[in-house]
């Protein structure tokens, strides 16, 4: 059983430079994840554990395996997660790596893009509601954020790691479109409102853009009809995690009335 300290102790260093810097996650290969239960969920989906460091004080209430943990003091622990005094694991994972060359896709999937979003807390929403209806892939393309940080694992509950997701760039994902039989709908504010009445029994792929900037330019390359939730107030828009969920629901719905 191995005890930490010290902020000087070179994997607490180590952390700590994770932790700020998404791009070191990256380029290591490694990410994060906060919470027994979430790094339960990662475990059992067969993510591979590398470390795992507990808060000394709550080690005997947590069931993980501690055979690959440092215990570290109250004072250091709280150093290194999001949710200071309400979580007392972390855990270090090795990245997957998964281009859309390892998609897989039965006959009439259905896919959530992904495209250019921001912030991690919308990915890990969203993956949270991608686990909730099953969608049969999530593809992060060109994010503007880490999808694997501590708050988008943290919003997704630990979904992120039961549903397949791969990682490319906008040309990549564009090109794989173009060579699918996929119908594609484009969430933008200048789209026609969503038929609720509409057959969604086929393939489909549903694409969400930034909030800030919305869908790209590049997204007119391909044979696809511009939707819009409808609005009947002042706002012209919602959070993109709870637009994509509107959607994701209407397909379950339908899905589930045809035993799809």
């Amino acid at each position: 059983m191995i005890h930490i300290e010290s902020l000087q102790n070179n994997k607490i260093k180590r952390l700590v430079h994770w932790i700020k810097k998404s791009s070191l996650r990256k380029k290591d290969q490694i990410f994060l994840v906060e919470g027994e239960r979430e790094i339960q969920r990662a475990i059992k989906s067969g993510y591979h554990l590398n470390e795992l460091f507990l808060n000394e004080e709550n080690k005997k209430k947590i069931n993980l395996p501690i055979e690959k943990a440092f215990f570290c003091s109250k004072e250091i622990f709280k150093k290194l997660v999001v949710r200071s005094g309400t979580v007392n694991a972390l855990a270090v994972f090795r990245r997957p790596n998964r281009t859309l060359d390892n998609i897989q896709l039965p006959k009439k999937p259905v896919i959530l893009i992904l495209d250019g979003i921001e912030k991690p807390g919308n990915v890990g929403a969203l993956m949270r509601t991608a686990n909730a209806v099953s969608v049969d892939a999530v593809i992060f393309s060109s994010l503007k954020c880490d999808p694997l940080s501590p708050y988008s694992v943290r919003n997704s509950l630990g979904g992120i790691f039961n549903t397949p997701w791969f990682e490319a760039n906008r040309i990549d994902v564009i090109k794989f479109l173009l060579e699918s039989n996929l119908k594609c709908f484009l969430m933008d504010l200048n789209g026609a409102d969503f038929n609720f009445e509409q057959n969604l029994n086929e393939a489909y792929a549903i694409v969400l853009g930034s909030e800030d900037d919305g869908i790209s330019n590049e997204w007119s390359r391909i044979a696809a009809e511009k939707v819009k939730i409808p609005m009947d107030g002042i706002v012209d828009s919602l959070n993109v995690s709870v637009a994509g969920a509107i959607i994701l629901y209407e397909f379950r719905r339908q899905r589930k009335n045809f035993g799809i």
